[in-house]
């Protein structure tokens, strides 16, 4: 069986090349399962995605020593991995809504800056990844500053799950518990029974979203300075331009 990163073009679709996305994926579900629900959409995209790898270091170091072994490196003497294998590290800042210290800030920043020296694309947000989820609902302004913590992403998304059009039959099961709450869909196969099919019809909204919120920070700064944005829409426009739709 041929490796993830070797996959061969399908002699049915010889004019297509299979392009392999290889994620390490800070959570267990979400990020993995959205994914994987978007690389569906197109006929020459996959995903192996390594779930629950945790954030920052401990996420990008995984993903250096598993290229490292597997030979999915550039250059054998510094193991520079090289964006074109399409290797990244998806994880939140994560802030503390007691304890937000500068050493964090730098940690989550240097993190970032060590996986794009080594070739490693991040699909980092600050605070997390459900201001990406939010970005399909509806436009934010890095002036929200409510939105620097996650639990204002949860809040706000439980009442539009709440109004959502277009329920899954298990959306409209959970919604209908008057104890519902977003973060009920991060548990089992909630997530993608529930919201991924709407996230999907929104999937492009999301982007135009995204990168109109990072458009609103100066250039230049750190990604620890950037206190309501996300960039992982870059990954579904990667996704999105190497792309065949079905």
């Amino acid at each position: 069986m041929d490796e993830p990163w070797l996959l061969k073009e399908d002699d049915s679709r010889s004019t297509e090349t299979i392009h392999n996305f290889i994620l390490f994926c800070e959570d267990e579900k979400g990020e993995p399962d959205y994914f994987r629900g978007l690389a569906n959409k197109f006929t020459n995209i996959k995903i192996t995605a390594f779930r629950g790898r945790g954030s920052g270091f401990k996420n990008i170091t995984d993903a250096i020593n598993y290229c490292k072994k597997n030979g999915i490196v550039d250059s054998i003497s510094d193991g520079f991995i090289g964006d074109h294998h399409n290797v990244w590290c998806i994880f939140d800042r994560d802030k503390s809504r007691t304890s937000v210290s500068a050493s964090q800030d730098i940690a989550f920043s240097s993190a970032v800056r060590l996986a794009e020296s080594m070739g490693i694309k991040v699909g980092w947000s600050n605070d997390a990844f459900e201001l990406f989820v939010l970005l399909h609902f509806v436009d934010v302004s890095k002036s929200e500053t409510a939105l620097e913590h996650r639990d204002e992403c949860y809040e706000r998304l439980t009442s539009l799950c709440l109004t959502m059009p277009n329920k899954s039959d298990r959306m409209i099961e959970m919604t209908s518990n008057a104890n519902f709450n977003y973060c009920q869909l991060k548990r089992n196969n909630n997530f993608i029974f529930g919201i991924r099919s709407y996230l999907m019809e929104k999937w492009e909204e999301a982007i135009t979203r995204a990168e109109y919120l990072e458009g609103q920070y100066a250039d230049g700064l750190d990604p620890h300075e950037k206190k309501v944005c996300t960039v992982i829409f870059k990954l579904s426009k990667t996704i999105r331009e190497l792309g065949f739709p079905k």
